[in-house]
């Protein structure tokens, strides 16, 4: 279950940490493929906190035509040029189709992501069909970047499409390496050791700083240069080169370094079949040359600021049929057109609608009525904001509808729940019942019953106890029962099912179920077998010796000492079965004692059951002695010993005591001692039968 953090974490949540979390989404998806995205948002969503701090993230686009800029400062009046040596036309760039296309490049103060994406084509300057391979360039917050020391250069190696290459220096600003501040570090004569800052080759400099960087070539022919970044190492470098170090991409000392803010500079160069080589360190070691493909240079180019978004919610879980409201705001600062909204997600089951709220914002306003669910489940929202420049935020909202569905046991009160003594024309059946909900919704119990022979019926005596009847069983045929019982919360349903089986109900020979009538050997109903000879065969031959042995031998007049056990055994099942109630008995004492608590409902079924399994030993161990025999000293006799069985019986005897025990140890400390004394009490009664009875049993016999 989501914690209370989690809960209020959409409250006012800010655009800076929305894009967080939007960035950490993806990365921690793409990083981590064999999550679900639910999995996913459950890492992210805990690390972000609500807060109404506005981003500032800016963006750039140049698209085709490209404009003719104004730069001042440089030193070639028009500062943008398209060709390739003495092909060059000075009204080149009024040529319907460019050699660039278009560019969009963001940046983020907040949390220093920079995007960057070229789209070129051919130049039709040139004689044939020619797509550039790699760019560099140099760019700042406004003015033309030409000072040493100021700002980076970056190099987009796009040769190999399927492994673009990334790497940055420091600018050295030189005019006569200045393409080559990977060869040269400073602007000064000679040559310096360059001054090296990330490359995408290595993590040991700038760790994972490129998050994606792709070269496609389009259907229409052009080709795409895109990355998407993490600055912060790049503006965090201290520069080793250059009169003013404090001003490495910052306007003044001491402000926050930018790749560019309101406004940016570019000195953005074109390279056409130049091949690279990278040393074992990542960075560039040689490059092979190549004339220039073309060059856009520009200084204080205005830039739009991204829209800014925030989300409103307070439940970020509910149960069904209960309500979460939230709305996601976007606001394009200073414009005087709200930004265009498109909700995307789990739309419906959640519905929203917007409205324009001022001359800058857009309200998306949403709600989710929580769906019968049978386990957690989340629906997401997530709002589009574009302003007019093509400019879009992204905000998101989460909402978790948990409802989980009640449980049931059933447990068929029998020694032996498949073969129950049929009770005649109708036998009753006990069944426990154990059901909960987890989330203590009020449960609905519905009981059916189905059995293989006559008709059957079941009804609930209280939420813990059913008893199943099956009339009409018998006729030789056993009888197979299922009892189910459906549970439910009013939303979702469970079911759970126990079996029992009934006896056959043998008709004796005046059809009576279960009756005594029986036919005797000589096919007589209730007769006196009067047709059978000593050997007990109708209509039989045999005849009594001299010892009055039906078909004897004539040595059975040797004395014989007859052996009577069957009061013994009657005393000690007697005994085993007092015990065995005493467990139940104080089974109910203690339910009496400490309600039916789970903890408690789980020991009276456990103890219960133990004692039934070591009654049962004991009624078997107990009447596997011969209930009657003799002991004789004669030579055709031989003596059987049944000690065995009374060990066995001792061994239950031990166990059911056992179980008396821990019920008294349990109403003992529920503080119940007159019903654990009582209890006590009659257990010695019982213990002392056994011991008496135990010493009277005679476990050897002659078999002759």
């Amino acid at each position: 279950m989501p914690s209370s953090a989690t809960i209020t974490l959409f409250k006012k949540v800010s655009v800076r940490y929305l894009r967080l979390f939007k960035r950490c989404y993806f990365q921690c998806v793409k990083f981590c493929g064999s999550l679900t995205k639910g999995a996913a948002l459950s890492l992210i969503l805990p690390i972000l906190l609500a807060t109404t701090t506005q981003a500032q993230e800016y963006q750039w686009r140049l698209t085709d035509p490209i404009p003719q800029p104004t730069c001042p400062n440089h030193p070639h009046p028009d500062c943008y040029w398209y060709g390739q040596g003495p092909l060059s036309q000075p009204n080149q760039q009024n040529q319907p189709s460019f050699l660039i296309k278009s560019i969009v490049s963001t940046f983020d103060l907040d949390t220093n992501r920079w995007t960057f994406e070229v789209v070129m084509g051919d130049n039709p300057a040139l004689p044939d069909t020619v797509i550039p391979d790699s760019y560099w360039m140099a760019l700042n917050h406004g003015p033309m970047p030409s000072s040493p020391g100021r700002v980076s250069m970056f190099y987009f190696d796009g040769t190999d499409p399927s492994q673009p290459k990334l790497t940055v220096y420091a600018y050295n600003a030189s005019h006569a390496l200045f393409d080559r501040s990977w060869l040269d570090g400073s602007n000064a004569a000679g040559i310096q050791a360059p001054d090296r800052v990330c490359t995408s080759l290595s993590t040991t400099p700038c760790g994972a700083w490129v998050s994606t960087a792709t070269v496609e070539d389009l259907p229409s022919g052009d080709r795409k240069f895109s990355f998407d970044v993490d600055a912060t190492s790049i503006l965090n470098h201290t520069p080793a080169y250059g009169e003013v170090p404090t001003l490495w991409h910052r306007p003044t000392t001491g402000s926050t370094p930018r790749i560019f803010d309101q406004g940016i500079g570019i000195w953005f160069h074109v390279g056409l079949g130049r091949q690279y080589g990278y040393g074992p360190d990542g960075y560039i070691s040689q490059v092979e040359e190549a004339p220039n493909a073309g060059y856009y240079d520009a200084d204080w180019l205005n830039t739009n600021r991204t829209p800014e978004c925030e989300t409103n919610i307070t439940l970020t879980q509910i149960r069904p049929g209960e309500v979460s409201s939230f709305s996601i705001t976007g606001t394009d600062v200073g414009a005087s057109t709200p930004p265009l909204a498109i909700a995307s997600g789990d739309i419906p089951p959640v519905s929203c609608s917007q409205q324009s709220v001022g001359l800058d914002t857009t309200r998306v306003d949403c709600s989710l009525v929580g769906p019968a669910v049978s386990s957690p489940t989340s629906y997401q929202v997530s709002v589009d904001f574009t302003d007019l420049e093509g400019a879009t935020s992204t905000c998101s909202a989460a909402v978790t509808v948990v409802n989980s569905p009640p449980t049931c046991s059933l447990t068929v009160v029998a020694q032996n729940p498949q073969q129950i003594v049929c009770e005649g024309e109708t036998t009753t059946v006990a069944v426990d019942v154990v059901s909960s909900d987890p989330n203590m919704d009020p449960i609905i119990q519905t009981p059916s019953i189905v059995c293989s022979t006559g008709q059957s019926s079941v009804m609930a005596q209280s939420p813990s106890s059913l008893v199943a009847s099956a009339t009409g069983p018998g006729f030789g045929e056993q009888t197979n029962c299922t009892v189910t019982l459906e549970v439910s919360d009013g939303i979702t349903s469970t079911s759970c099912q126990a079996s029992f089986s009934i006896a056959p109900c043998v008709l004796d020979c005046l059809n009576e179920p279960n009756g005594t009538a029986q036919l005797d050997q000589c096919g007589v109903c209730n007769g006196t077998n009067e047709c059978v000879d000593c050997a007990g065969t109708p209509f039989g031959t045999a005849v009594e010796d001299r010892c009055n042995v039906c078909n004897g031998d004539g040595q059975s007049c040797l004395e014989c000492t007859p052996i009577e056990n069957i009061g013994t055994q009657s005393a000690l099942d007697t005994a085993a079965m007092m015990l065995n109630n005493l467990v139940r008995s104080g089974a109910g004492k203690l339910r009496l004692v400490e309600g039916r608590n789970p903890r408690t409902r789980r020991f009276i079924r456990n103890v219960t059951r133990a004692a039934n399994e070591a009654y049962q030993r004991a009624w078997s161990a107990i009447w596997s002695v011969p209930s009657a025999g003799v002991a004789c000293t004669n030579g055709f006799c031989v003596t059987v010993s049944n000690l065995d069985a009374v060990v066995a019986y001792d061994v239950a005897i031990t166990d059911l005591n056992a179980a008396i025990d821990s019920v008294i140890k349990r109403l003992g400390k529920a503080g119940a001692r007159r019903k654990r004394n009582h209890l006590r009490m009659r257990q010695a009664t019982a213990n002392q039968s056994v011991e008496t009875e135990r010493s009277a049993i005679v476990t050897s016999f002659s078999s002759c």
